[in-house]
This record gives structure tokens, C-alpha cells and sequence, in this order.
């Protein structure tokens, strides 16, 4: 997959990571990733390429970002792509990013990060479910054999997949069907399921 196809995998990750009570801890590199992604977004959004430390602390606040304790990693992590410049002040110049540039940066944030392979993953499933909905025996084999995941460690991952919402799930048991709910909807996702034996 390419690099913007991932880090916006990245992006809506996160998103989904920030709702669970444990995500971010669990998945620590997707989560800093799609933080520092996303503020980076916001700045870039501005009209000016330099903005005051108060300008930073509100864009970081629009992001949900706490100022006190995840803004300066999300700083760190950009300035050590070299995409912003961070003064002395607390002021950030924005060096040249688009909206479709930002998905690349979070795809190699997420890559420096050192993702566990669960993580990996994560990113994995959602890119199978999005192809065409995908039964859960052919998801673990997946999973399993790609990320070198045991198979309780895959069957833990799955649970934890669709609980968080990487992917949708549809069914019970080895007869539930992951996919993708913005493609395809619960009411339709069941058609293509004896198409899908990946």
C-alpha cells in the first residue's frame, strides 16, 4: 500500500484509539503518530507559516491534544521530520506541507515509531476489509501468517480490531465477517461474503 493509503489508516486509527480506554497505550505508535499527524494538519491549515505559542497551544486544544502532556512530543516527533521549526519562544514555522503530504508523514512517523507487530496489523486488516468484506477464519490465517502473531495473540487482536473499530464486524463466532463500514453496510456486507475466502 502506498503512503498516503497508510497514514490516513494511521490517521483513522488514532481517531478510533482515542475513544478506548486503553488504545493509546496499547497501540502507542499509531496513537503518536495520527496526534502529531493531525496537528501537523491543523497548522498547516493556517493562512500564516508562523504561529505563536498561543496559535500552537489553540491548535492543539481544537485536536483534542493536552498542551501539558502531548503537545511536545507531537512538536518533537515533527521537527525531527524536519517539517517544522520550533523556536525558542514556542513559536512554529511550517515548513511546505499540504493536506496530502501530511498523510505521508504520518506514515513514516508511524514507521519510526517502532510499531509492535499487532499494530501492524491493524493497519493491515483495515486495508483486506476495505478490499472486500473478509470472514474471520480467512482474517486470523491472514493476520497470523503476515505479523507472525500466535494464534492467541491473533484471536486477542481480532477482538480488540473490531471492539476499538478498525474494522466493522458482522455475525458470531467463526461465522462473523469483518469489513469495512464506510464501504459497505451491515444491511449489504453479507452478499460478498462467498466471494471473500482470503
Amino acid at each position: 500500500m502506498d503512503k498516503q493509503t497508510k497514514g490516513a489508516w494511521v490517521i483513522h486509527h488514532g481517531r478510533k484509539i482515542s475513544g478506548d480506554q486503553r488504545g493509546a497505550s496499547e497501540y502507542s505508535a499509531i496513537d503518536l503518530a495520527a496526534k502529531a499527524a493531525s496537528l501537523l494538519v491543523r497548522l498547516a491549515e493556517s493562512k500564516q507559516a508562523d504561529l505563536n505559542k498561543s496559535q500552537v497551544i489553540a491548535a492543539a486544544r481544537i485536536g483534542g491534544l493536552n498542551p501539558k502532556t502531548e503537545l511536545q512530543a507531537c512538536l518533537t516527533q515533527l521537527q525531527n521530520r524536519r517539517v517544522i521549526d520550533v523556536a525558542a519562544d514556542g513559536s512554529v514555522s511550517v515548513i511546505g506541507v499540504t493536506g496530502r503530504t501530511a498523510l505521508g508523514h504520518a506514515s513514516d512517523l508511524f514507521d519510526e515509531n517502532e510499531p509492535q507487530p499487532f499494530e501492524l496489523a491493524s493497519i493491515g486488516l483495515a486495508e483486506l476489509a476495505s478490499s472486500s468484506p473478509v470472514g474471520v477464519k480467512a482474517a486470523s490465517e491472514y493476520v497470523g501468517d503476515t505479523y507472525k502473531l500466535t494464534k492467541n495473540d491473533t484471536s486477542d487482536f481480532l477482538g480488540q480490531a473490531y471492539g476499538i473499530g478498525f474494522v466493522d464486524a458482522e455475525g458470531e463466532g467463526d461465522d462473523r465477517l469483518l469489513f469495512n463500514g464506510n464501504l459497505f453496510r451491515r444491511n449489504t456486507a453479507k452478499r460478498p461474503r462467498r466471494c471473500s475466502t482470503r
